[in-house]
């Protein structure tokens, strides 16, 4: 953080390098999130460059009280969310097939290694169909291990409203994943 911090006094004093040095560290993982939000390699590209774009804009709003991963993500969630109103995009997106891997335990047995691919496959179909207000915040928790108290700063809502939306998605998938398979899970 205070890395993090050092940099920003630098950006603030015309040190663009100090900005590329910011980019570079955080692009990877903002990246990471995005897609998994998107479900596209080419939407995300073009939502991070725009985060950063407003990340620089922005630096002097920039608070140093909030840690600048959650400053940066709350603005790649805005960002997102901006991106999806103003392209009107179909809520249904494709299943990324890089996100579901095989497992290297089954290797032996390739029906094995079917049926957990197709679950998978059905979760992060379930995962994707989830209204953005349950999605990100379940993405933050389990794909980019955030706290509750960093997902609620980085949503702008408290740490007990971040886990009830992390709770309430995970009742959602087990819900509509028992209605798919009769109750069975």
């Amino acid at each position: 953080m205070q890395e993090d911090l050092t940099q920003i006094r630098r950006i603030r004093d015309g040190d663009i390098e100090a900005f590329g040095e910011l980019v570079d560290k955080y692009k990877n993982r903002l990246f990471s999130f995005l897609v998994k939000l998107t479900g596209s390699r080419h939407d995300s590209e073009e939502i991070l460059q725009e985060v950063f774009i407003r990340a620089f804009s922005n630096i002097n709003k920039y608070d140093d009280r909030w840690m600048f991963s959650t400053w940066i993500y709350r603005i790649a969630v805005n960002t997102y969310k901006s991106y999806m109103r103003k392209e009107k995009r179909n809520k249904t997106i494709p299943i990324d097939d890089a996100m579901v891997s095989e497992n290297p335990a089954v290797y032996g047995n390739p029906e094995n290694v079917y049926e957990k691919n197709e679950r998978r496959r059905e979760i992060i179909s379930l995962i994707r169909n989830l209204k953005d207000k349950q999605r990100i915040p379940l993405i933050l928790k389990y794909v980019k291990n955030c706290s509750y108290a960093e997902i609620g700063d980085i949503l702008g809502i408290s740490e007990e409203a971040a886990k009830m939306r992390v709770f309430r998605a995970k009742k959602t998938i087990c819900e509509k994943y028992m209605e798919r398979h009769g109750g069975e899970f």
